[in-house]
Formats: C-alpha cells, structure tokens, sequence
C-alpha cells in the first residue's frame, strides 16, 4: 500500500485530485498539511512514500530544500498539475521534485506514475523534453558556496546578469581576475555554466517566507 501525504491548499482542483488518490484502493492517506511549517515536519519523517504537491506550491517546496539542507530521509516529491507542459516540467526539476503528475485524465494513470516516481522508474530529470537544457534536480533549491565576500559580491553581480567586463568595473579587478572568480565559483558549486550561477544567486535574492 502506498503512503501519500498531501502538501497544499484544502480547496479547489488539488484537493478534488486528493480525494479521487484517497479513494484509490492501493493508496493510503497518510495526512495532509496546509502550511509550510506543517510540511517541513512531514519532511523530516520516513512514514510517508512520497508527498504530493500543487505546481503552485513550488517556491514552497524550493524554501523548504534549502532550509533542510541534505534530505534524508526522502520520501518521494511529485508535483500535481492540469498539465505537464515542459515549462512545468522543467521549474518543477529545478525546485527539487522528482517527478510529475496531472490531474486530467484517469485516477488509475496518475497513481500508477505515482508508484513509478517512487521506484525510481519515472524521473523529471529523465525526460527527453528537459535534455539539454542544463537542469539538475533542486539547482533552484540549494545554497551557494561562497568563500569570502568577494565570491558574494561576483555572485550578486552576476546574478543581476552584468557582463563580466561590467563586473571588472564594479569590483576594479582586470577581467581575467574577474573570470578566474567565476570559475572558482562554478567548480566550488559543482556548476557547469554561468547561467546556473545567474539563476540561483538570483532566486536566493527572493526566496519568499511561507511560514
């Protein structure tokens, strides 16, 4: 029997779609929370398979990463929406879910993609619409390593998106220092591309309170 705990909103189309999982007779309803606060608790608990979240409910979620820094345990994370359009798709992977459901279409379909995201046979980071994109799980939801303040300043010029001549003026550095910086700030991070340091920086800038 799978366990499921619902994260979200107790009314609308995501709570019709937890009704239609509950009655499904190889699913139990391990809870339901409708606070931030409340789904950090499940976060930290090995009595569910996986939790179920609205898409609209990704910046939740992505807090919620970077606040509990490593996850374990890690029940399965799947986000719930009409459709899986590949935007979806893809600030879904970069918020830290593993995989995707939609709400239209038949209850049998969704639970058993339920069943697959927790075995590991569907992934978001497996599907072909997301190759080559650059995307890893959670990139939105994690903390930089920043050495010194001189790393935190070139992460917030860079994520402002300044060109690293505009960044050589700024800090009074020659634009080979400038991009020794970067580098090292990309090796440090385990990035490959400037546009992932870009991304992050600036999304941490940001990161809404939903307590």
């Amino acid at each position: 029997m799978l366990k499921i705990h619902a994260a979200g909103p107790t009314d609308g189309q995501f709570e019709s779609f937890v009704r239609d999982v509950d009655s499904h007779d190889s699913v139990t309803l391990a809870g339901a929370s409708s606070t931030a606060a409340q789904t950090a608790e499940v976060l930290k608990s090995d009595s569910v398979d996986a939790i179920i979240f609205p898409f609209e409910w990704a910046d939740v979620l992505r807090t919620l990463e970077i606040s509990r820094g490593a996850p374990k345990p890690n029940p399965a994370l799947i986000v719930v929406a009409e459709s899986l359009s590949t935007p979806i798709l893809a600030r879904s992977l970069a918020c830290g879910f593993d995989g995707a459901v939609e709400t239209q279409g038949k209850i049998d379909h969704a639970v058993r993609r339920i069943h697959d995201v927790v075995s590991g046979d569907w992934t978001l980071e497996s599907q072909p619409s997301l190759h080559g994109l650059g995307l890893t799980r959670g990139l939105l939801a994690r903390e930089l390593v920043i050495e010194d303040t001189d790393d935190r300043h070139i992460a917030d010029l860079v994520g402002t998106g300044l060109t690293d001549d505009d960044i050589a003026l700024v800090m009074g550095w020659t634009i080979q220092k400038v991009r020794n910086r970067i580098e090292n700030l990309l090796a440090s991070n385990d990035l490959a591309y400037r546009t992932q340091l870009a991304v992050i920086r600036a999304s941490l800038l940001k990161v809404p309170d939903f307590s």
